[in-house]
């Protein structure tokens, strides 16, 4: 992959974002497009019994107590960060059609997100976990940080492409999804949306367990904006069948395996049965699941975001 084409890539689709061809979907209630932390009041009212003791504003009620008490009846943050965590592990980089990976579909779906939030001015905090490449970044604005960002996942990539190619293992480990989101729960204290773009391939299939405890702190404290987008490509289990064996080869540690080609369709259904069991177990803990595909995203997300206005409105 040339940096310089997937650069290129991420500067077209920012054009587009900014001129009105694509639209950000609505995460919560966020109508200021203003700058800065803190809050933007919307109404003052009398308190009454019953009300909760947080809405209270004493700065006001201190100068007539207590005859009159005042609360806030709603305030609107100026300031909602975007939180994005990439998952880069090896599985998220097998080509199953061309230089088509999930990974160039996380970065593209990444810089989606990105450039929608900065068009209402809200700063975006960028983490990467795995095997391949580790950073965090916190929120900031700019649109400069993603193009850097964008080289640092590509040039790991290549790195790891080059370790395949040469028939060598991958012997990097890095942190994984539950220590990334431990990073996030330490480290972002301000309410924010927090996107996970992931296959979530090491949950689903047992050999990592997620951290239901940090999974539901982080729920709560950004007042589930906690989304998992499990990157899915089409093209992964899309044999037809057929008489004979199908090789395959691991992609971490090279090692082949034979799978009977009549077994595709169980396969792909094995696994839509395991996303949905992961899904169910995440909105238990308060968070939220899409399966997002190469095929529309865009109408994918803005159906799901659809969804959640409904629920919560």
């Amino acid at each position: 992959m040339e940096v310089d084409d997937i650069l290129g890539q991420i500067e077209a689709l920012k054009q587009e974002l900014f001129s009105g061809k694509a639209r950000n979907p609505t995460i919560g209630r966020h109508l200021t497009r203003l700058v800065g932390k803190g809050y933007r009041m919307k109404k003052i009212s009398r308190w009454k019994r019953g009300d909760s003791f947080r809405s209270i504003n004493w700065k006001l009620t201190l100068q007539t107590w207590p005859k009159k008490i005042y609360k806030i009846d709603k305030i609107e943050t100026k300031e909602v960060p975007t939180i994005l965590a990439l998952d880069l592990s090896p599985s998220t980089l097998v080509r199953f059609k061309g230089q088509e990976s999930k990974f160039l579909f996380m970065v593209q779906m990444m810089a989606t997100l990105a450039f929608t939030s900065m068009h209402t001015n809200d700063p975006v905090g960028l983490v990467a976990f795995g095997p391949i490449v580790n950073f965090f970044l916190p929120p900031r604005h700019g649109q400069k940080r993603i193009f850097h960002v964008v080289e640092m996942l590509v040039k790991g990539a290549n790195d790891f492409y080059k370790t395949n190619d040469a028939g060598k293992p991958w012997t990097e480990s890095g942190i994984d999804v539950n220590e990334c989101l431990d990073a996030v729960l330490g480290r972002i204290r301000q309410q924010s949306a927090v996107f996970v773009l992931s296959d979530m391939s090491d949950v689903l299939c047992g050999r990592t367990a997620l951290n239901a405890e940090t999974v539901e702190a982080l729920a709560a404290r950004h007042q589930q904006n906690l989304t998992f987008m499990l990157v899915d490509d089409a093209n992964e289990l899309a044999w037809s069948g057929g008489h004979g064996t199908i090789m395959t080869r691991n992609v971490r540690d090279g090692g082949l395996a034979e799978i009977k080609a009549r077994s595709a369709a169980a396969i792909r259904k094995e696994h839509q049965q395991k996303q949905e069991t992961f899904r169910k177990q995440v909105e238990k803990l308060g968070g939220s699941v899409v399966v997002v595909s190469q095929n529309d995203p865009l109408d994918q997300l803005a159906n799901f975001f659809g969804s959640r206005k409904r629920a919560f409105s």
